[in-house]
């Protein structure tokens, strides 16, 4: 599956590290997570750190909720015209 560099936050596009502080700040708070959403099919993701086994196998990335069925009967944003780029 390609690799997911960024998502969206209310609109907003957000960094994997930005999100990973998100993240943590909200559960630091008792507060659901972020409602981060993927740039190509608008599907929720979730970010996930780095693994910490040396040599680090996995760097810090999104993954989608739901099934891969779940994911591929959703338009993707492009089709749906959702986003702007946002600088």
């Amino acid at each position: 599956m390609p690799k997911i560099e960024y998502s969206y936050l209310v609109g907003q596009r957000v960094n994997i590290e930005r999100a990973i502080e998100l993240r943590d700040d909200a559960r630091y708070a008792n507060h659901m997570d972020p409602d981060f959403r993927c740039p190509k099919c608008d599907g929720g993701v979730r970010p996930h750190k780095a693994s910490r086994k040396e040599p680090a196998r996995y760097p810090a990335h999104f993954e989608h909720n739901g099934t891969r069925q779940q994911l591929l009967a959703q338009p993707s944003v492009a089709q749906l015209g959702k986003y702007a780029e946002i600088r």
